[in-house]
């Protein structure tokens, strides 16, 4: 949603949409976080925390976050601490319910069980709390974390691979093969002297309009992606203006109309 749009009207929106086309589908909308800016989380406000939190599980249910096997384990584990309670010798634990409820739906049928009921076993003793924290502080470790990913195709270069993933961040944008946490290639907003969306498209231009990297992205979400880099241009151009503002002792000069 825009700023400038209400939840009332985007509700009625998609209920008169979904009677027009007969659906039966639930309507569902999610609150999250969307500019993330360092700091990033206020660590003593539980309401922030626990957006951000709910938000980093959902991305990686999602298969927005890159996590290999072993880390899958682990925070399988934790979810089922949190959810289940401390691990109990001779007790049964539904660990299927926690893998569909924490895992991508590509991992699910390959973690063991067994692993995530030892490495479950480890965690006696901790408190709930201590698993979310330690959950966040995992999701934090990556040098990525607060960007938003969008799944694209490319067929414009072959230097890159057809199926990426594109993310948004306060630094700028970075081009990744799908599940990878490294970067192939990141720009700075400061190097982007053109980006335009299109119904189904984006394309982004770095460095130089005649002889820069141009970029053409297959996606439905191209105008979320626009609206990213323009927002997160828009708060970097602010930061800088009320700097300088500062380091002149707050005298602003202002041109004449």
């Amino acid at each position: 949603m825009l700023p400038q749009e209400k939840v009332a009207d985007a509700i009625f929106k998609w209920e008169k949409y979904a009677k027009s086309t007969n659906s039966h589908k639930a309507l569902k909308l999610t609150f999250k976080k969307r500019l993330f800016i360092r700091p990033y989380t206020n660590s003593t406000d539980r309401v922030e925390f626990d957006l951000v939190f709910h938000q980093a599980i959902d991305d990686v249910v999602n298969d927005r976050f890159p996590v290999s096997y072993e880390e899958a384990v682990y925070l399988a584990a934790l979810r089922a601490h949190v959810e289940l309670g401390e691990y109990q010798d001779h007790q049964t634990c539904d660990y299927t319910s926690i893998v569909t409820r924490s895992l991508p739906k590509h991992m699910q049928q390959n973690v063991e069980t067994s692993k995530i009921a030892q490495k479950h076993r480890e965690l006696v003793g901790r408190s709930k709390d201590e698993c979310n924290q330690a959950y966040m502080e995992f999701v934090r470790q990556w040098t990525l974390y607060g960007s938003t990913m969008f799944e694209v195709l490319q067929s414009y270069t072959s230097t890159l691979p057809k199926n990426l993933w594109l993310a948004v961040d306060q630094d700028g944008i970075h081009i990744l093969k799908r599940r990878e946490k490294e970067a192939l290639v990141s720009y700075t907003y400061r190097s982007i002297v053109n980006y335009s969306p299109s119904l189904k498209n984006l394309m982004i231009v770095t460095e130089s309009l005649t002889r820069g990297t141009k970029f053409v992205f297959n996606t439905s979400q191209a105008s979320q992606i626009a609206h990213l880099i323009r927002d997160y241009t828009h708060i970097i151009v602010e930061k800088q203006r009320r700097a300088s503002q500062h380091s002149h002792g707050g005298q602003v000069s202002l041109s004449p109309h």
